[in-house]
């Protein structure tokens, strides 16, 4: 259940081809009944490409974004993030670590998206009011619905908006035997197989072990 004298905000993110292909994302916010206001739709955001996990994020930090611009409103002094992401609600109390740390894990490894932790941590602290995030199974109620169907289309829309700090290329632990343990990031990089054993088969096929 959530507080009734609160502020929602419903969030989400979409992606087509994760990561890398069109992606959006929205926000409606619901206002307590004593304000008298309708729903509103506050977030509309679409690109050509990011990813849905940098998606979830923008939604929040817009939503902050628009909180922080709007003012103050009677009596309310509570906002409610409501989102669908795991990957907010299980890092958002992780990312004061990682910033504390230079954006790095205990392991010393990059944290993806520290452009966007960076400015979420710097709006939910310039807010002025309490900010909570709350998880909700996505499209389990009728705003649930709409924020999906919100961000879905924004994504398809894509192209009017960009994502500037999405840099393309996954990234990845270093196999080598005597590499590095740091991950890096695999875009731009050369791909490099040696093969190691030649075997002739029967009715004279190779068998080549890379």
């Amino acid at each position: 259940m959530l507080d009734p004298h609160a502020l929602h905000i419903y969030t989400d993110g979409s992606c087509y081809k994760n990561p890398g292909g069109q992606s959006g994302c929205a926000a409606i916010v619901h206002f307590p009944e004593k304000l008298n206001r309708p729903d509103e739709q506050i977030v509309d955001f679409g690109c050509s490409e990011s990813s849905i996990n940098r998606m979830e994020l923008m939604a929040c930090i817009k939503a902050l974004d628009w909180v922080r611009n709007s003012g103050s409103w009677a009596n309310v002094m509570r906002v409610l993030i409501v989102t669908d992401s795991q990957y907010v609600i299980q890092n958002i109390a992780r990312a004061w670590g990682w910033k504390k740390m230079g954006w790095r894990n205990v392991h010393g490894e990059w944290k993806f998206n520290a452009d966007l932790w960076d400015r979420l941590l710097k709006l939910r602290t310039k807010a002025g009011v309490r900010v909570d995030f709350v998880w909700q199974k996505g499209k389990r109620t009728e705003l649930g619905k709409k924020v999906d169907r919100a961000a879905k289309t924004a994504a398809q829309r894509s192209g009017i908006d960009v994502d500037r700090g999405y840099r393309p290329g996954s990234v990845c632990r270093s196999m080598v035997i005597g590499g590095t343990a740091q991950r890096f990031p695999a875009s731009g990089q050369v791909l490099v197989v040696r093969p190691y054993v030649k075997k002739i088969m029967h009715k004279g096929d190779n068998q080549i072990s890379f």
